[in-house]
């Protein structure tokens, strides 16, 4: 009887496939002004560069050299600039002379926004206490001997 093997293949988008290599969160950036413009090298007097980018991996994408707003990117911070994984090409993350930031990091918007509207914590009406017991039965009983066991 011949066993048959069975693998695991992958199927759609894979962020960690060699054309997104290094592709983690940390190394994702999300677009939050425009005005990043794409270059050839880490300077603002270094020529301009045109990207391909594209909403979903089946799509063949727009050339430009400016990032949109909510573009995602992958690249590495160096400094004030990104350099993106797949072609070498950078883009400023934040502009050091006026302050503005172009590029922020995925991982810290979804940081920041668990805690603007994360879960909130709200102070149960039981207790594994039964000291603090308000319930009616043993425990109740037990206040008024100063025992803080209950029996069930």
């Amino acid at each position: 009887m011949v066993q048959q093997r069975f693998v695991r293949q992958s199927s759609g988008f894979n962020p960690l496939a060699d054309d997104q290599k290094l592709a983690s969160l940390e190394d994702t950036w999300v677009c939050v002004n425009e005005g990043g413009l794409f270059r050839k090298g880490p300077s603002i007097d270094a020529e301009l560069a045109e990207e391909t980018l594209s909403p979903s991996p089946e799509s063949p994408g727009v050339i430009t050299n400016k990032a949109p707003l909510h573009a995602e990117i992958y690249g590495i911070r160096e400094g004030d600039w990104l350099k993106l994984h797949n072609t070498g090409h950078y883009v400023m993350a934040k502009d050091a002379e006026s302050g503005v930031r172009y590029f922020k990091n995925k991982k810290l918007i979804l940081m920041e926004k668990e805690s603007e509207d994360g879960p909130v914590r709200v102070n149960s009406r039981f207790s594994n206490d039964s000291k603090r017991s308000t319930g009616s039965g043993k425990a109740s009983a037990d206040k008024d001997n100063g025992s803080g066991c209950s029996v069930m």
